[in-house]
């Protein structure tokens, strides 16, 4: 989150005009803010994963009636007849215009808190969420982001996969099967088409493929320049872009279409360098709750979190309205991590560092070895210093209070030695040159 932060400040520094990033940047702090908030009070993890999903709710409610008023008469497509067909049922009342992609990279997060509260609650609450996650459904149906698709299926697929471990396999195995067949037959496809022929679907979504590839070329090429720095957070890309690429000096496209691509560019290095940390980070703490077999209370809020975190990745491989001018859809990027650790952390094994610290105590020990081999009396033992604080601690109590000095001493002296079986080698029996001096309880009072 540092290194974010960091990223924040230097593209604020490298922008042309920081009034386009400063508004990115305290969205940024803001979020970073949440995600810590989330991880310290996870007793709020509960009221934050409802508020969240009701807001997806509502949003979702809101693009579904008004979309028939909202003029998206770029849009085209079967999810856009039946977008402004159910939208004509409904009055105007037009109060923003949101743009279909912000709208799907909100509501595909917001779909995993929605099925998680579902299968937390019962009776009439459950009714309530999976209303909820219905309309957020269809929200998310006729936006028409076939990545915000592939990122809710991949999700989906995991989660019926962790829901019934037996067939885990089968069910990876046949989503895989699914992806290639279907990956060869538009490959066939276009081969038997006559030349100029469009195909339905498939030839529309060959067209974005090519478009964002060579965007994401461009914006390498971008980079290139910009490696350290990015080129700013914020609105700062549409002219960058077109300037330095396409060379007009008119916006043309308006954001990278690319998370990690908008990171970099817009956070410099650190910000990347924050971000693959924090997912990486994020993994390894699912991974290990997952393992530990996680039930009761919380258990289906926490799958619901991390499995709307990895909706939001796979769609941001193709998309990324966060760094856009779409700001109200950054937090949910940091809030969906900050709940899943707050609502997984009960159930992580308590000794989940274990492994780190018996590195940390090979690694002591052998350093120890080197510094007392050559110590005559010396017994190489790691953190034995450790049981020198608090005997000195007493001394100095004993100079200010004589009259509680031995009693300070020796209790410092006794917690030092006390057993302390989570910590193999805190008892063990330390080098010479460590251990406390007799000369400590002949400190007189001045």
């Amino acid at each position: 989150m540092a290194l974010l932060a960091a990223g924040g400040l230097v593209g604020l520094w490298a922008s042309y005009d920081r009034s386009l990033s400063l508004p990115t940047l305290l969205t940024l702090l803001g979020s970073i803010g949440l995600y810590a908030v989330l991880v310290r009070a996870p007793a709020l993890s509960r009221w934050v994963a409802g508020g969240v999903a009701l807001i997806g709710g509502g949003l979702a409610l809101y693009f579904v009636t008004q979309y028939g008023h909202l003029g998206y008469a770029a849009e085209t497509g079967w999810h856009a007849r039946l977008g402004r067909l159910t939208g004509s049922l409904f009055p105007p009342l037009v109060l923003f215009k949101p743009h279909p992609n912000a709208v799907a990279t909100f509501l595909v997060g917001g779909m995993g808190l929605s099925l998680g509260l579902a299968g937390e609650e019962e009776g009439r609450g459950r009714w309530l969420w999976g209303a909820v996650a219905a309309v957020t459904g269809y929200g998310l149906l006729i936006t028409g982001s076939r990545g915000a698709w592939l990122g809710l299926a991949m999700a989906g697929v995991l989660g019926l996969a962790r829901r019934h471990p037996q067939q885990g396999r089968q069910l990876l195995g046949a989503a895989i099967g699914l992806g290639i067949g279907l990956a060869l037959g538009g490959f066939i496809a276009l081969q038997l088409a006559p030349p100029g022929e469009a195909i339905p679907f498939l030839s529309a979504a060959l067209d974005t493929a090519h478009s964002r590839l060579t965007l994401y070329r461009n914006s390498l090429y971008l980079l290139r320049d910009y490696p350290f720095t990015g080129i700013g957070p914020g609105d700062t890309f549409a002219l960058v872009y077109s300037r330095y690429q396409l060379l007009i000096d008119v916006p043309f496209l308006y954001y990278a279409h690319n998370l990690l691509l908008s990171v970099w560019l817009g956070l410099g290095l650190p910000g990347l360098a924050g971000l693959v940390w924090l997912v990486v980070a994020f993994y390894r703490f699912v991974a290990r709750v997952e393992r530990a077999e996680p039930a009761g209370a919380g258990a289906t809020l926490f799958r619901g979190a991390w499995l709307g975190m990895t909706a939001t990745l796979v769609h941001g491989l193709v998309d990324s309205a966060q760094f856009s001018g779409a700001y109200w859809t950054m937090p949910l990027l940091f809030a969906l991590p900050g709940l899943a650790v707050a609502t997984g952390s009960r159930f992580a094994p308590p000794n989940a560092g274990a492994g780190c610290a018996t590195r940390a105590t090979s690694i002591g020990s052998r350093i120890s070895r080197q510094v007392c081999g050559k110590t005559p009396g010396c017994s190489p033992t790691p953190w034995a210093a450790t049981s020198t604080i608090p005997v000195s601690l007493g001394a100095v109590s004993r100079i200010k209070s004589p009259t509680t000095a031995v009693s300070t001493a020796s209790s410092g002296q006794a917690r030092a030695s006390s057993p302390r079986p989570w910590f193999p080698t805190y008892n063990h029996p330390g080098p010479q040159w460590m251990k406390p001096c007799g000369a400590c309880n002949d400190l007189k009072s001045p």
